[in-house]
């Protein structure tokens, strides 16, 4: 079988501190046809300048590599589609600056995409945690359209060409809308067990690794305004599926949309009664996985942030101990 031209993107706002691992990371890249795409949003810390740099220097002789800088901050969405037209290939390959892609992630995604004859409209797999020093985390669990994160997935091109290239929500987070287009174009998604890549906590969208409640919101938030790209992506191509479809998507988002509303309230009204009506409503939605986490929201603002941090930090020292007890024993 013919071997597709793949483009593997590369998204850069200032990473100065970890742009150089993740080049070379996109530079190890065993499959070909291969293209790479960096993009840099507007970065103010003097990292355009290396990058190109950095990409004269060490980019492989059998690989075209396209390289952007946006004049001002267009946002991550933005970006990402921007990213998008730029490339040429069959599959879209997304990377974050900061984080590294093992040498072995392209073609084992492609392999699997392959082998599924080409029907995936994503292919995701699972990856490593690392702190801003590359200190492992432990594992990270493959994601999937219901819970994606972009920078361990891979996208079909027509979820790009399929739908409008100018974005209602610029700076809304690129995955969630991708994630839901895939399901709209049909041929399901795709995941592979493989951890190829090492994604890093404590920088860009994850920079508050330590508060819990400043990430969740801020994490809501955007899910809120990728649904608004998404209902527009929605309406884009509804003449073009079954008008049984269109009504499910459209009932499914909006009872994400509810969730995430509903959601904020627990977390951030500063009133009590509407925090606990709040809860009793994720209750009857049946979210009970982080029961614990929402019964710190219902205690006064500054008690439940030490509660958060607190679990947060417990949590993050229970799987180092983990770790490092499962190393001892392979000794």
């Amino acid at each position: 079988m013919e071997r597709p031209l793949v483009s593997f993107c590369l998204l850069f706002y200032n990473h100065r501190e970890w742009f150089g691992a993740a080049l070379e990371a996109a530079f190890a890249q065993t499959y070909r046809p291969l293209e790479i795409v960096v993009s840099d949003d507007a970065s103010t810390d003097g990292s355009p300048e290396l990058i190109k740099d950095y990409i004269a220097v060490h980019a492989p002789a059998d690989v075209s590599v396209i390289f952007n800088h946006n004049e001002k901050n267009l946002g991550i969405f933005a970006t990402w589609l921007k990213t998008a037209a730029l490339s040429h290939g069959e599959l879209l390959i997304m990377a974050g600056g900061d984080d590294i892609s093992l040498p072995e992630r392209t073609v084992k995604i492609v392999d699997a995409w392959l082998s599924n004859g080409k029907r995936a409209a994503v292919v995701s797999h699972a990856g490593y945690r690392v702190d801003t020093c590359g200190r492992s985390l432990g594992p990270l669990p493959a994601p999937s359209t219901e819970q994606p994160l972009g920078a361990l997935m891979a996208w079909r091109r027509d979820c790009y060409t399929a739908f409008p290239h100018e974005p209602i929500c610029p700076r809304c987070v690129e995955d969630v809308p991708f994630a839901k287009r895939a399901l709209m174009l049909g041929g399901g998604e795709l995941v592979i067990p493989d951890r190829l890549v090492e994604y890093r906590l404590g920088s860009g969208l994850t920079s508050t690794l330590y508060h819990h409640r400043t990430p969740v919101i801020k994490s809501w938030h955007l899910f809120l305004s990728s649904l608004d790209q998404v209902e527009h992506d929605l309406a884009a191509i509804a003449d073009r599926l079954p008008p049984e479809r269109v009504e499910e998507f459209r009932t499914t988002f909006a009872f994400e949309r509810a969730r995430a509303e509903n959601h904020l309230i627990l977390v951030e009204s500063p009133s009590f009664h509407e925090r606990w009506k709040a809860f009793r409503q994720e209750l009857r939605m049946g979210r009970i996985n982080g029961l614990v986490f929402m019964y710190a929201y219902l205690l006064p603002r500054r008690l439940g942030d030490w509660v958060l941090d607190a679990i947060t930090r417990l949590n993050q020292l229970r799987r180092r101990l983990s770790r490092e007890g499962r190393a001892c024993r392979g000794r």
